[in-house]
C-alpha cells in the first residue's frame, strides 16, 4: 500500500495530499511563485508549524529556487530533497522585509545562527552539495527529487505510526528542554513507544535474525 504523505514541491509551489478534504478546507495555501506574500505570513507560519508536526511523513521536494517563504515553508518538513536546478536563499534583507514564517527558528536550525543571518543579510544563495552539507537539503538527485521524495515516504511508512509520530514530535521538543528534562523526557518517549506489541514483535524478529539485516548498499 503507498503511503499517506504530505509534501510539498517548491517553484512553483504547491502542497499535495491524498485526502482530498484537506486540500478544500486549505486551498487558501496554495499559490504560485517562489516567495510567500507578507500579507499572508501568518497563513504561512500556520501551515508550516502544521507541516513540522504532522503525524504522517512531511517530505519536500525543491525545483528551481526555494526561496523566502519557501525556504521557511521546506525547513518545517521531515525531510528535504533537492535537485540539480535547486538553490536556497533568504532575500528578505534585499527587500527591506524580515522573515514571518519561522526561519529564525527552523532554517537556523538547520544551518546555525550565522549562517542564517549571511543568507538573510547579503541575499548568499546555496546549491548543490554545499546546501547539502550545510544542512538545507538532506538528498541531492540526479534526476527526479518527486521519484525520491516518493521512495523515502514509502521507506518512513513501513515504520510503526507511534514510532514515527514519536521521531518527528519528540526530537524536536527535547531539543528546547534542559538536559536533565530532556533525559527524563527520552526515557518516557522510549518506554512508551519501545513496549508497543508491533515493536516488541520486531525486537524479537531482530533478536532471532529473522528481521532483514541492516546493510549499506553496493
Amino acid at each position: 500500500m503507498d503511503p499517506e504523505y504530505f509534501f510539498a514541491p517548491f517553484g512553483p509551489l504547491t502542497v499535495e495530499r491524498r485526502d482530498p478534504q484537506f486540500l478544500l478546507k486549505n486551498s487558501c495555501c496554495w499559490w504560485s511563485g517562489q516567495s510567500w506574500p507578507y500579507s499572508t505570513a501568518q497563513t504561512l507560519k500556520a501551515l508550516a508549524n502544521l507541516l513540522h508536526n504532522y503525524k504522517q511523513s512531511a517530505i519536500t521536494r525543491a525545483d528551481y529556487g526555494s526561496l523566502q517563504g519557501g525556504l521557511e515553508l521546506a525547513s518545517s518538513a521531515h525531510l528535504r530533497v533537492a535537485d540539480q536546478t535547486t538553490y536556497f536563499a533568504l532575500p528578505e534583507g534585499q527587500r527591506g522585509l524580515f522573515t514571518g514564517g519561522g526561519a529564525t527558528i527552523r532554517v537556523s536550525g538547520l544551518v546555525g545562527k550565522a549562517r542564517m543571518i549571511d543568507m538573510i543579510l547579503t541575499g548568499r544563495i546555496y546549491k548543490g552539495q554545499e546546501a547539502i552539507d550545510i544542512g538545507l537539503a538532506q538528498y541531492l538527485v540526479e534526476g527526479s527529487s518527486l521519484d525520491k521524495a516518493l521512495e523515502l515516504a514509502r521507506a518512513a511508512a513501513a515504520n510503526l505510526p507511534l514510532t514515527n509520530f514519536a521521531i518527528y514530535s519528540a526530537i524536536s521538543h527535547i531539543q528546547n528542554m534542559s538536559a536533565l528534562d530532556a533525559s527524563y523526557t527520552e526515557a518516557m518517549v522510549a518506554g512508551m513507544v519501545n513496549t508497543q506489541p508491533e515493536a516488541r514483535a520486531r525486537l524479537e524478529a531482530f533478536a532471532n535474525k529473522t528481521a532483514a539485516r541492516t546493510r549499506p548498499q553496493g
